[in-house]
């Protein structure tokens, strides 16, 4: 018997065939769904897992801060955060002495500063200043405590934070010693961010604090409080007080030659010793001196010397203006006080 042609079989309808491909579509994503759900169920079983072996292996706060401090020099700094911070949780209780939890502290404050997290970074800095006691168990603890110190000093992103950095940089400085070597360097960060707000007064009260520990330095130290005098003497001339720059810069002058200082120090002082005593008309003075900073630049070299011999040959020309018309105005006031010729009859 002849099979039946395709033409003579049932054909389905198109409502059929509409409604096949619909139950089709729909197991696909049902499948889909089972699938991606199935994947789900083990990424969130492996995490569990990881994280419960992570706990397993960090069984001691030791190994905790070994693992997150790992994770910290790969480069993975959330995971890092997170480490610590499940570390501070899990340990605070049972081990609350432990000077790896302020290490812990400190490093999450770090991290998130690094990732300008200001707000969060704060939250961690204020937990910090209870942990005094703990620095001497822990030498480790004060150069994380430093290494946060030094990156509040540098987070100079917000203008609206800069000055609070600083702070926070000081105290941190002045938490690990109240003798810390670099509190100097605080001060006079400070003093510089506040002449450049037109505080010239809270600027040099802040100078006074880095030059009074800049004095107890060895000679073979001394060029900071040079620099710091030199400093002091160009706020005062900022702000007109001439007397008070001109002794800051023979004081910044002694001590260079005293000790020995580079040539460059030392001819910058007798340039601003100079300016100062222009400024107060004392131009035979600032002549002198300005010489005398030339023969010194003229032993070193650079971009700055070149700045500075530019500028003081500037000075230079407009002293010599100066001191001819105080030369000329005083010749006047001399012929007005000399006595009339008497004429003869």
């Amino acid at each position: 018997m002849p099979l039946p042609s395709a033409m003579a079989l049932p054909q389905a309808s198109t409502k059929e065939e509409a409604e096949r491909s619909k139950n089709a579509a729909t197991m696909v994503q049902v499948q889909d769904r089972n699938a991606n759900a199935l994947s789900k169920l083990k990424a969130t079983t492996n995490a569990t897992e990881t994280e419960r072996a992570t706990k397993l292996k960090a069984s001691t706060i030791k190994d905790a801060f070994k693992l997150a401090d790992s994770a910290e020099t790969q480069g993975q700094e959330q995971e890092a955060i997170s480490l610590y911070k499940d570390l501070l949780e899990r340990f605070s209780k049972t081990d609350p002495t432990n000077p790896k939890l302020p290490r812990a502290e400190a490093r999450i404050a770090r991290l998130h500063l690094l990732n300008n997290e200001y707000d969060k970074a704060n939250t961690y800095y204020d937990r910090l200043l209870k942990h005094h006691q703990r620095l001497d168990e822990d030498p480790e603890l004060m150069v994380d405590l430093d290494d946060l110190s030094n990156v509040y000093q540098k987070f100079t992103s917000s203008k609206e934070h800069h000055l609070d950095c600083l702070m926070r940089s000081l105290s941190i400085r002045n938490f690990i010693n109240p003798k810390h070597p670099h509190l100097p360097e605080s001060y006079r960060l400070i003093a510089n961010y506040l002449l450049g707000q037109g505080d010239s007064k809270q600027a040099l009260a802040w100078l006074d604090k880095a030059i009074a520990v800049d004095r107890t330095y060895p000679r073979q130290k001394k060029s900071k409080l040079v620099e710091d005098l030199q400093l002091k003497g160009n706020i005062f001339l900022q702000t007109n007080k001439v007397q008070e720059a001109e002794s800051a810069f023979s004081e910044s002058l002694k001590i260079s030659v005293e000790n020995a200082c580079s040539d460059m120090l030392v001819g910058q002082s007798y340039l601003y010793l100079g300016l100062a005593q222009m400024k107060g008309a004392k131009h035979k003075e600032a002549c002198e001196n300005f010489n005398l900073a030339k023969g010194r630049l003229r032993q070193t070299s650079g971009e700055r010397t070149k700045m500075l011999s530019g500028y003081l040959e500037a000075s230079i020309k407009e002293n010599e203006s100066q001191l001819k018309e105080q030369t000329r105005k005083a010749g006047h006031r001399e012929a007005r006080k000399a006595p009339a010729p008497r004429v003869n009859r």
